[in-house]
């Protein structure tokens, strides 16, 4: 995706100070989080899918999405 192609470019491009990407939007479980890393984008912001999740999963959202990653 663009994050991807994003990450791609600045570390091609090796700037000198720290830049990172962030990956917005898309982000509605673990499995989400862990391509974003694996692209090399460590910053992800979740807005709809952190309610969507919270309101299947409430207070144990974060326990429930990590728990397909193991």
């Amino acid at each position: 995706g663009l994050s991807t192609k994003a990450a791609r470019i600045v570390r091609d491009l090796a700037p000198r100070h720290e830049f990172q990407v962030i990956r917005c939007g898309g982000v509605a479980s673990g499995f989400d989080v862990e391509a974003s890393h694996k692209a090399g984008i460590l910053l992800n912001q979740w807005y709809t899918g952190y309610f969507e999740a919270f309101a299947r999963f409430g207070h144990s959202l974060y326990a429930e999405l990590a728990s397909g990653l193991e």
